[in-house]
């Protein structure tokens, strides 16, 4: 048979494509003479006649007691590969929705840290991502530099209040700017976010750090914008730690 092994490779088995290819160089057959030119018995050729028909690759005709089929034209074919890309696509999606939470689980199982880079915006969003997933708490050590960026502050203004509305509560480290007012900060209670105000000359970091669950998130922010997520319980602890020590020491 000339296509059998392009019809299978399109994800038919080969009993469907030997039926099918019998069937593509004759105008109507009855079961009897499909079987005999396919190979296969008379009753399995019902069932993948069947199987075929629902695959929209052939269709049936009655002619009193006699039943016929005939192949449906070759394009229909195609139907097998968008259904394919389909499936790809479903499985990619269930892929990226669900690895990052099976390497946390498969790291933790092992004690391997999970470390991952990203350059530009892409490593604060999916910070903030993983933040509103899971997390319940958030302890921030603040980068001075955070506000030179317009992007940046957009984002920070909009997960603080993605934030609030999930009950995320939010401990700060920032360092004194002109618009922390007594206002500000009251208002940042409301929405679940207390800060520790540390005088700007003691508190320049070019990085950004975020704590949550067991996971840190390192964002450079003074020049290019490079983030280094590490997923790791004893780092995140020890971090915790450390930054504990600086809230309460100040």
């Amino acid at each position: 048979m000339k296509y059998l092994n392009s019809l299978e490779k399109l994800g038919l088995s080969e009993n469907q494509a030997k039926i099918y290819e019998s069937l593509v160089s004759a105008r109507v057959l009855p079961v009897r003479l499909i079987a005999t030119k396919s190979g296969i018995g008379r009753e399995l050729t019902y069932i993948v006649l069947g199987q075929l028909e629902d695959l929209g690759l052939v269709e049936r005709e009655e002619k009193g007691k006699i039943r016929l089929f005939r192949a449906k034209h070759p394009k229909n074919v195609r139907s097998l590969i968008e259904k394919k890309e389909k499936e790809l696509k479903r499985a990619s999606r269930a892929y990226e929705e669900n690895i990052t939470e099976m390497m946390s689980d498969y790291n933790m199982a092992h004690n391997k840290p999970h470390i991952e880079f990203y350059e530009g915006l892409e490593g604060v969003k999916k910070t903030y991502e993983d933040i509103l997933k899971s997390a319940k708490e958030v302890r921030v050590i603040r980068s001075l530099y955070d506000r030179e960026n317009k992007d940046i502050r957009s984002m920070v203004t909009e997960q603080l209040e993605r934030q609030s509305m999930k009950g995320i509560r939010s401990f700060v480290l920032t360092p004194h700017l002109p618009h922390m007012g007594t206002k500000k900060l009251a208002h940042n209670l409301e929405r679940n976010i207390t800060r520790k105000i540390i005088p700007v000359e003691r508190f320049t970091m070019p990085a950004q750090v975020m704590i949550y669950n067991n996971t840190v998130s390192i964002t450079s922010m003074k020049d290019e914008i490079v983030t280094t997520i590490i997923e790791s319980e004893d780092i995140a602890k020890t971090f915790e730690n450390m930054f504990r020590y600086m809230w309460d020491g100040e």
